[in-house]
């Protein structure tokens, strides 16, 4: 009788297991509808970003012709808009933060004027300006700010 039961058994849980994998499960799809004119939303950086993004590719190549013995070249116009350019949050712009530019502009001239054998020595100077500044106001390009650094 126990093999009956058994068999029995299995018989049950078979026509279980096609009776749940037979169910007609349709899936409707709904069409996605996009607007004629949709943009993704991205997100604006700021004046501020826009020129420090810039002043750090003039100063990789600034950091490369120090490396090759050149001269650094007098400091471009656009580095002056970091004390009026609009950042991401204005508030933040305070005297400490003036100061620190003051300091970074005036640091460049002292680089820019100084013996070609001592520049990357004053470049350094110039490039923990950056670094100090961004330790009090927006700290995540700072790795990227120690990487122009030139070794000595």
């Amino acid at each position: 009788m126990k093999f009956y039961q058994i068999v029995l058994g299995c018989l049950f849980s078979a026509s279980l297991f096609i009776g749940c994998n037979s169910v007609n499960k349709e899936v409707v799809e709904e069409p996605i509808q996009e607007e004629e004119n949709w943009e993704p939303e991205m997100y604006d950086v700021s004046e501020l970003v826009k020129v420090m993004r810039s002043m750090e590719e003039d100063l990789k190549q600034t950091k490369a012709d120090l490396l090759e013995g050149n001269a650094m070249k007098e400091m471009p116009a656009f580095y002056a808009d970091i004390k009026t350019a609009q950042a991401t949050d204005p508030e933040e712009i305070t005297d400490v933060y003036q100061a620190l530019a003051d300091k970074y502009i005036e640091n460049y001239s002292i680089a820019q004027q100084a013996d070609v054998s001592v520049q990357p020595i004053h470049f350094n100077r110039m490039i923990e300006t950056c670094v100090a500044c961004h330790s009090e106001y927006c700290q995540g390009p700072i790795p990227k700010i120690k990487k122009l650094l030139i070794k000595q």
